[in-house]
């Protein structure tokens, strides 16, 4: 039990030496960059980087602060897994491989950080080893491993020019190095249509959930496009096909989450829905507010898994959101954090979320780029706060749909509460405080109130048609909920999920079956060993027959023997 509190507290130790140098490096609004030449050769001189800006550290602290907490959950959450020091083994690898990406600016270096990553991934989702977490765990490393197979493409191409993000691309294949560099972030962050992976991740458990979906795998794909953003702003075409997919992202993530029933996947969506967000704003040549989201949306997502698993813990595990009604009598604590965690998912005013998603719609609005995908944005928008107030009725305000499953009162526990209150806490002042730090208030958009109400709007519309939708229409007695074929698109991701795993494994398995059977079935079987022998044994009999009858029918079969010898 004590492993996950000994690895917490010397991130917290980390994280208190981290502080110090983040603020010298925004009062003083300088980067660092310290290179260590550790082979010193005229051919070939080889150095390590580290660079030490606003942006990166900033990550850092927040994977600090919210991997701390998590691994203090852990303690309570898992204290009944014999396996726990392996647990916090592969954790802290984890976070180690993420702030590898985060410090090292070279492209090849910053490859041991995203190779880490995928790595300690695959580990932590196979961690129960299930048959279920052995099929999400394949997911989720193939769909990484093609990211990774482009990014060594993008080392490769970029031979002539150089690996350093800070430096735009001058090379006559600057848009095919992008273009691999784009996709390979798309993998990682789950954009679609390689979006069937972050669902299935949900096999690990609940504490990596945590860390995954706030501040570390899922944010390095944008995190890489945040680094690499002065090389890519000047391909036009790249960003179109970016804001497509972002766009189709927000609005499939927000539609399934409406119809699932497990609580940890319509928290995955959740997700799903706020990277749509961070890569639209980068599309829309907004790193710096795509960024502030990231950093936002770690602290309340962070909250949100770790009230949820508080809640499938004191619930023996069960994930059934009808299983968890009326939680605000019986878990007032809990809920309250469920509540807070997702009104600042919503976008409520003065809540993390706020601040930067009322920012990333002033700033489209401002600056129109086509009035078709704002309104999708303003869609999913309103789609968030549909799922999140879906959310809200079922576990803390309805009445249970299904016996409950455990009637003890939980007792509180400081590594329980002591997490959840430090995460609660910065989700309510985070926003305001981070808007000051990393958004100058001078470079706010000026809109008119009827449009900078906008967001408030969608915010409120949403809310209302998640009550009105959750009893009517996306209520699984409902007519709509009824078709197996809307069910299916809905809850498979627009039939992504099938395409990504059975689809591409149909190929190569009907192939090796046909294969089997037309070879080692057929003409390896009739002409191998097994049908040479039958043949021979056929044979023998005859030559046995008239082996007495003539010396040269003898000798020409020894003959003819020697010829099939020889020829196999």
């Amino acid at each position: 039990m004590w492993h996950p509190v000994k690895a917490g507290s010397s991130l917290i130790f980390s994280l208190i030496g981290v502080f110090p140098l983040l603020l010298f490096i925004y009062l003083q609004n300088k980067t660092i960059v310290l290179t260590w030449d550790f082979f010193l050769s005229p051919s070939m001189p080889m150095s390590l980087s580290i660079l030490l800006d606003q942006t990166g550290l900033t990550l850092m602290a927040t994977v600090l602060f919210i991997a701390a907490n998590v691994l203090f959950f852990t303690a309570v959450y898992m204290e009944d897994d014999p396996f726990i020091p392996r647990f916090t083994a592969l954790v802290m690898s984890f976070i180690f491989s993420m702030c590898i990406l985060v410090i090292l600016p070279n492209l090849i270096t910053l490859l041991l950080g995203w190779d880490g990553l995928g790595l300690s991934s695959y580990l932590l989702v196979l961690y129960y080893q299930t048959p279920k977490s052995q099929g999400a765990a394949l997911i989720t490393a193939m769909t990484n491993r093609l990211g990774d197979l482009l990014i060594l493409f993008t080392v490769a191409w970029c031979l002539n020019t150089h690996w350093l993000p800070l430096l735009p691309w001058s090379s006559p294949s600057h848009f095919l190095i992008a273009s691999m560099l784009i996709i390979a972030a798309m993998t990682k962050s789950a954009q679609f249509p390689f979006i069937s992976w972050l669902p299935a991740a949900m096999a690990a458990p609940t504490p990596v959930s945590a860390l995954v979906h706030s501040s570390t795998l899922v944010t390095a794909g944008i995190f890489i496009l945040i680094r690499f953003f002065p090389s890519l702003k000047s391909i036009t075409t790249l960003e179109y096909i970016l804001l497509f997919m972002a766009a189709i992202t927000a609005c499939v993530a927000g539609l399934a989450a409406m119809a699932e029933c497990d609580m940890k996947k319509v928290i995955a969506l959740s997700t799903l829905s706020q990277l749509g967000t961070m890569a639209y704003s980068l599309a829309m040549n907004m790193p710096h507010l795509a960024f502030f989201h990231l950093i936002t949306h770690a602290l309340f997502k962070a909250l949100l898994f770790m009230a949820a698993g508080t809640l499938i813990h004191y619930h023996d595990h069960n994930q059934d959101l009808r299983a968890m009604g009326m939680l605000n009598n019986t878990m007032p604590m809990i809920s309250t954090m469920i509540v807070g965690s997702s009104l600042a998912l919503c976008g409520a005013p003065f809540m993390a979320g706020f601040y930067s998603k009322d920012l990333i719609i002033e700033a489209q609005i401002s600056n129109p780029f086509n009035y078709f995908l704002i309104m999708v944005f303003l869609l999913a928008t309103g789609l968030t706060s549909a799922y999140s107030m879906r959310f809200m009725l079922n576990v803390v305000w309805s009445p249970r749909q299904a016996p409950p499953t455990s009637m003890f009162q939980p007792s509180p526990n400081l590594l329980t509460m002591g997490p959840t209150l430090a995460l609660a806490t910065m989700t309510v002042i985070g926003g305001a405080s981070l808007f000051w730090v990393l958004i100058l208030p001078e470079s706010e958009a000026i809109l008119p109130l009827s449009l900078k109400l906008h967001a408030l709007f969608a915010m409120i519309i949403g809310t209302s048609m998640g009550w009105i939708l959750n009893y009517k229409l996306f209520n699984h007695s409902s007519w709509l909920m009824s078709k197996p074929l809307v069910n299916e698109f809905l809850t498979s991701l627009a039939f992504t999920t099938p395409i990504n795993a059975q689809a591409t494994s149909r190929i190569p398995l009907f192939s090796g079956a046909n294969l089997q059977k037309n070879m080692d079935g057929g003409w390896v079987e009739i002409f191998g060993g097994q049908g040479s022998l039958s043949s021979f044994s056929s044979l023998s009999p005859k030559i046995s027959s008239s082996s007495g009858k003539s010396l040269a029918a003898n000798l020409l079969m020894f003959l003819l023997f020697s010829v099939s010898i020889f020829l196999l």
